[in-house]
């Protein structure tokens, strides 16, 4: 069982060192780092731990089936993408234990295959493998769809996850915008986070990039 913490550090880590090939012509685009989260966009105790490019074959991978993943992401217009990781800062004990933040850009083909691409997302954890919940304990888990009222084209979910040691609750604000998608993925080991929370990173980034 591991802790949403080292699991993140070590995916992160794996896709700055560019394991796998794209599922379609190219790898992933350069110049997306805009399209994730700055430090003007998360709170000022955040502070990026890691970032880089990733591509089709390694999200397919994050989930079981990879190779009908990846048929399915291929067909769905991916290009690929680039992530940030950020973790707050904490003071002196006794303190909380610290939330993590993930933003997450992927490029597709066109405008239509992003908004379709967040319209076909289910509240159930296989279909969000590709994302956050691979990174999650190896446990019960279980994914709620909530009220993403910012924007008619956003969705948001709680995820949560726990076995007999820890319990970990994300919350993830999904928005497509024009080819792009973003997500916000935020919560942590012992600490629960808000949607609102994700909602207002995925705000600051609208804001900046409109």
């Amino acid at each position: 069982m591991i802790s949403w913490r080292f699991a993140a550090v070590a995916l992160a880590a794996w896709f700055v060192a560019g394991c796998g090939a794209s599922a379609v012509p190219g790898e992933a685009s350069t110049g997306l780092e805009s399209q994730v989260c700055l430090q003007q966009d998360v709170p000022a105790d955040f502070h990026r731990q890691t970032s880089g490019d990733f591509t089709a074959q390694n999200l397919a991978d994050l989930g079981p089936g990879p190779e009908q993943r990846l048929r399915q992401l291929a067909a769905a217009g991916v290009r690929g993408g680039h992530f940030a990781y950020w973790k707050q800062t904490v003071g002196s004990p006794p303190f909380d234990p610290p939330l993590d933040i993930i933003c997450q850009a992927l490029e597709f083909d066109s405008d239509a295959h992003a908004t379709d691409f967040v319209r076909a997302i289910r509240p159930d954890p296989a279909d969000l493998a590709t994302t956050a919940l691979t990174w999650l304990p190896d446990g019960a888990r279980t994914v709620f769809e909530e009220p993403a009222t910012f924007s008619s084209a956003a969705r948001a979910f709680a995820i949560r996850a726990e076995d007999s040691q820890t319990s970990v609750d994300i919350n993830a604000v999904v928005l497509p915008d024009g080819r792009f998608v973003r997500t916000v993925y935020l919560g942590g080991n012992g600490r629960r986070g808000t949607i609102i929370d994700a909602v207002r990173v995925q705000q600051q980034m609208a804001a900046r990039l409109r």
